[in-house]
């Protein structure tokens, strides 16, 4: 009786890992996005130059299958794409052809693809830079790394950006695309501040101490944008925008806008690099109707009836 029981307890045993391993091994879901795939390919197969990157750049595992046949341009550019399971490869005349795929085709594809991205079509391979990767675009880039995701850079952003030295200037990479600002304007998040642009004042980034105090004081609602990117001067920095001056001061160890008449008292002194020297209190209301501000060498002051003077 008991060799019996070991006897069906085996084979009960042996079914069950059979049964697992079938499973395993061929899920009906897999057999059938299989033979999707395989009749996708032989209905859209690529070809052309299309089909000539997929072929020698080892399409089938860094793209996959074709999921529709070639599409173009109907704005006469000339431009021609694929769409495949893992990105999409483009065609054109002037770049010649390049692939989006990962990260950075997830970023493309949803803000429109070939026809519709922001960032325009493909221009080079996507590559290496320091702590991620970029691809550039025709009308900008598009920038991935581990800690921020995959974003766009474009238009005078991103040259300003580029030009300060781009996932190495201080601003590091972008945390999200542009978007709409304050008047026409626009702005985009980076890792370390951000970038601001309008018709008046061109683009300019707003970072550190002097970005939480622009920020606190309003920012572009109240002092508006920036006009300079931010100035070394002796114990600190400052920086100019549509409404007054924001200062670092090194020795205080905190920020402070500059504005209205006593702005004006300040500037006519010299400034940051002037007799008063750098602010190290806001602007305070010191009694009877009248407003001061202390600086490292003095205290200019302003009331309705007297105007500015320096104490």
């Amino acid at each position: 009786m008991k060799l019996k029981s070991t006897v069906i307890a085996a084979a009960v045993t042996l079914a069950l890992a059979l049964v697992g391993s079938e499973a395993q091994a061929a899920p009906p879901q897999s057999v059938e996005a299989s033979r999707n795939a395989q009749v996708a390919a032989s209905i859209y197969g690529p070809s052309g130059a299309i089909g000539d990157y997929w072929n020698t750049n080892s399409g089938w595992y860094w793209y996959g299958q074709p999921t529709n046949s070639e599409y173009g341009a109907w704005d006469g550019s000339g431009w021609s794409a694929q769409d495949f399971e893992q990105g999409t490869i483009v065609w054109s005349p002037r770049f010649g052809t390049y692939g989006v795929r990962g990260a950075i085709y997830q970023d493309w594809s949803g803000d429109g693809g070939a026809y519709f991205a922001h960032a325009g079509l493909p221009k080079t391979e996507e590559h290496d830079v320091p702590g991620g990767r970029v691809q550039d675009f025709t009308s900008g880039w598009i920038l991935w790394s581990p800690w921020s995701g995959a974003h766009p850079v474009r238009g005078g952003i991103a040259g300003s950006w580029w030009n300060a030295g781009g996932p190495s200037s201080a601003l590091g990479y972008p945390l999200e695309a542009e978007g709409y600002a304050y008047r026409n304007g626009a702005s985009q998040k980076f890792q370390r501040g951000y970038y601001y642009w309008s018709a008046g004042t061109g683009t300019h980034s707003v970072r550190g101490g002097i970005l939480g105090r622009w920020d606190a004081m309003g920012g572009l609602y109240q002092y508006g944008y920036p006009r300079t990117e931010e100035i070394w001067t002796p114990g600190g920095t400052y920086q100019l925008f549509e409404a007054g001056t924001v200062v670092w001061n090194g020795a205080v160890g905190n920020a402070f806008g500059v504005d209205g008449g006593i702005g004006s008292a300040w500037w006519n002194n010299g400034g940051p690099n002037g007799r008063l020297g750098l602010p190290r209190t806001g602007e305070y209301y010191s009694g009877f109707g009248v407003w001061a501000q202390s600086f490292d060498h003095g205290t200019v002051y302003w009331s309705s009836t007297r105007g500015t003077w320096i104490g």
